[in-house]
């Protein structure tokens, strides 16, 4: 499926109606008519719905490998050179088009308008050793919410929004901005990484937020026991909790979980365990905590690719304290540090 659309302006409502969350704002048409534009964002929250799936879409995978990884929906994008991107789809709120006359340079950070707003704007390569944006002719905007702020990340085209069962190389790509890479549709993708991009930009907005422990918090850190089967996912949520000030233990299923709680020693006092995995999975797992009296104490995060509705419920009538997505670093840290901030005081 290719995504294309019409280039439009989007203008605000005004104070009447602007509050009404299932509009965008409203447009002219060529006729002169006015359009108003729907928020597939604020419908869905107005709803209540996370998700859509589709029990029959096919998931794509690495038929070069015949490698299998967990399922994830990805928007494939380019910077208008031979480099293919893919954005977590989860992380996205609206795509906008944008003129690159009408992106303003503020010192090191670029700004454009979106919706009334000026919202800042990053580009791949801000971060990454890969071509620069082609700002040539008219570009795409992912905005996204991050860091308490409404945020954009100018692409060149979108090419794809893809389900793929793949797992990535986190080696010979991994860098600021990068995550790993894998091919999709036979063509090398890189996995971005938009925390990655803005923390490495504007270093003090991360400061500012508080998500990583300070030099006193470290000394009253949780431990934290992180179980995922892919090597991958286990990696890149082991490497950022690390980096933000916490010491970690990992497992790669939720027996081997088990074995590292039960032991006389243990002092891990935060679990961040996957889903679906071999041998014991994360609701079994889940469950046994919840069941063993010296254990039940311990705060438990389910954390999943692709998060819907009904496995938040189930995740919850478990005993899980929260449901989120493997590639939402700040809201995983933000709720760790939430109960390690209990902990300490």
């Amino acid at each position: 499926m290719t995504l294309d659309s019409p280039e439009i302006v989007v203008k605000p409502f005004g104070k009447h109606l602007r509050n009404l969350p299932i509009y965008a704002g409203a447009t002219i048409l060529g006729d002169g008519s006015i359009a108003p534009i729907l928020d597939v964002t604020g419908i869905m929250n107005v709803l209540e719905i996370d998700n859509v799936y589709f029990e029959d879409e096919e998931i794509t995978t690495n038929e070069e490998t015949d490698e299998v990884g967990e399922v994830q929906n990805l928007l494939i994008v380019t910077n208008g050179h031979d480099e293919n991107f893919a954005v977590p789809l989860s992380n996205i709120i609206r795509i906008e088009k944008i003129d690159p006359s009408k992106i303003e340079n503020v010192g090191s950070l670029r700004t454009g308008e979106f919706l009334g707003k000026s919202t800042g704007l990053f580009t791949i390569d801000d971060s990454a050793d890969v071509g620069p944006v082609d700002l040539s002719s008219p570009c795409s905007v992912i905005l996204f919410e991050m860091l308490g702020r409404t945020l954009g990340l100018i692409v060149k085209e979108i090419i794809d929004s893809v389900k793929v069962a793949v797992e990535f190389d986190e080696q010979t790509y991994k860098q600021p901005g990068i995550l790993g890479a894998t091919y999709i549709n036979d063509n090398l993708t890189l996995l971005v990484d938009l925390f990655g991009i803005v923390s490495k930009k504007m270093p003090q907005w991360v400061n500012e937020n508080g998500i990583h422990l300070s030099e006193m918090e470290k000394e009253g850190a949780s431990k934290v026991l992180v179980i995922d089967d892919s090597q991958f996912f286990l990696n890149q949520i082991n490497s950022f909790l690390l980096e933000a000030g916490y010491k970690t233990l990992t497992a790669m299923n939720g027996q081997e979980a088990m074995d590292i709680l039960k032991e006389p020693d243990c002092d891990v006092s935060f679990v961040l365990t996957d889903i679906e995995m071999p041998v014991m999975d994360g609701w079994e797992l889940i469950t046994a905590i919840r069941n063993d009296e010296k254990l039940k104490h311990i705060p438990i995060v389910a954390v999943t690719s692709v998060a819907g509705e009904q496995n938040v419920t189930k995740g919850k009538d478990l005993g899980a304290d929260a449901y989120l997505l493997k590639l939402d670093r700040e809201e995983i840290l933000q709720t760790i540090k939430s109960f390690n901030t209990l902990e300490i005081v």
